[in-house]
């Protein structure tokens, strides 16, 4: 018989053999036509031989309705079964999984770390619940490109380990909680890069906080596409003396590279996204300007073509295996990476001639571009004009018939 109790909510009291034997459980019901048919359901559940099913119906991980469908229609679906799995380790182990490349392991990690406390102690029946809190909870400084990569694993981990596939009501569950929607007040694509004579000067007069000047001449330097400083990850690496930047890029094959570090990163975590986003839209910039920028600072540092376009991620020759064009990168960051070093220092002060550019490391800070090497003399700087000059004249186009060289500079610059 049902108990009914103070608040009018009654409670089945039943034995089930194999699961504890007596079971009394509050049902939410307060009408008994509905506790007998819930009664007769668990009866045939019982003698069914469904115990898994019954064990998460006690645990309260399968609810009443779903025992009396289950029941009903004969069929056990595979997502109750799954339901009282924790959540979790879940997808850590398909993260980790063989279906995805080595490199996207990583990513995954990184991506469970940063909702590992709403993640714990959850049962995977309950995550249509969890992404609802977790959206309803975010601000607008945390990427929401994270939440949907989130959204998306655990979509990929109930349609292939549920029996019913897209189906399944874990997964419909799963669907119901819509992703964030691509932005829409992004700056207008206008291909603006940065001057870096200027970008101080322009930060300062639109009131750019430093930590945010900081980030950006960062993100100029370096040119990660978006996604990849935010969601698929890098690191920084040495090999020797060798300091580097290795990008775990998804988007081609070659976006997995490593690149010089021109400069540490500003503060141990990344800028949120949606702040950067909102301090280059005061400058008529967007994200991607800052990539762009970078691409032509290496130019005009005379940095090869072939190598700029394994820097930004865009040489992706099939014809090598990764291993090798991963070590032809660190060969390339050997060999150019001073070269940036000369031009901007030049460009932030004439007089920055460089004199060791092959003991160059990165810059702790913004500041100590331009103000990293003592004044050079008139000698250097002269024969800095002649190399200049001479390689002009031995280059391939020929558009410099005669060979010409500096024998006097007359400047206010002392000797």
């Amino acid at each position: 018989m049902g108990k009914k109790k103070s608040y009018g909510s009654l409670v089945l009291d039943i034995t089930l053999s194999g699961l504890g034997g007596r079971v009394q459980k509050r049902t939410g019901y307060s009408n008994k036509k509905d506790l007998t048919q819930l009664r007769e359901a668990i009866k045939g559940l019982h003698s069914r031989g469904e115990y898994g099913l019954l064990r998460l119906w006690i645990d309260d991980k399968v609810s009443n309705h779903e025992a009396l469908k289950a029941y009903q229609t004969g069929l056990v679906s595979s997502d109750y079964l799954m339901r009282g799995r924790d959540l979790l380790t879940s997808l850590e182990e398909w993260g980790s999984s063989s279906q995805y490349v080595p490199e996207n392991h990583r990513v995954h990690h990184h991506l469970l770390n940063r909702y590992k406390t709403d993640l714990e102690g959850q049962a995977l029946g309950h995550c249509p619940e969890v992404l609802r809190s977790i959206k309803t909870r975010m601000t607008d400084e945390e990427p929401t490109s994270a939440f949907n990569a989130l959204r998306k694993l655990c979509l990929s981990y109930v349609r292939n380990n549920s029996e019913d596939g897209t189906g399944s009501d874990i997964y419909q569950g799963i669907r119901k909680v819509a992703p964030f929607p691509v932005s829409s007040h992004r700056t207008a694509d206008l291909h603006r890069p940065f001057d870096v004579h200027n970008l101080d000067h322009l930060c300062d007069l639109h009131n750019i906080p430093s930590h945010g000047q900081d980030w950006i001449w960062w993100m100029c330097l370096h040119g990660l596409r978006p996604k990849e400083l935010w969601v698929d990850g890098w690191e920084i690496k040495t090999e020797g003396q060798l300091e580097y930047l290795e990008v775990y890029g998804q988007k081609t094959e070659g976006s997995r590279r490593r690149l010089p570090l021109f400069m540490t990163p500003p503060s141990p975590d990344v800028i949120p996204r949606t702040t950067v986003r909102t301090y280059l839209q005061r400058l008529g910039r967007s994200l991607y300007d800052t990539r762009r920028t970078a691409q032509v600072w290496w130019d005009n540092s005379r940095v090869p073509r072939n190598v700029i376009a394994r820097w930004a991620g865009h040489d992706a020759r099939k014809t090598m295996t990764e291993l090798y064009l991963l070590q032809d990168d660190l060969n390339w960051i050997r060999e150019h990476r001073a070269k940036v070093d000369i031009w901007l220092q030049t460009q932030m002060d004439i007089s920055n001639v460089s004199k060791d550019a092959d003991t160059f490391s990165p810059y702790s800070s913004r500041d100590e571009i331009g103000s990293k090497r003592s004044a050079a003399s008139l000698q250097d700087i002269k024969n800095r004009l002649n190399a200049i000059l001479e390689e002009w004249y031995n280059s391939d186009r020929k558009w410099m018939n005669n060979r010409y060289r500096v024998d006097h500079l007359v400047g206010p610059l002392e000797d």
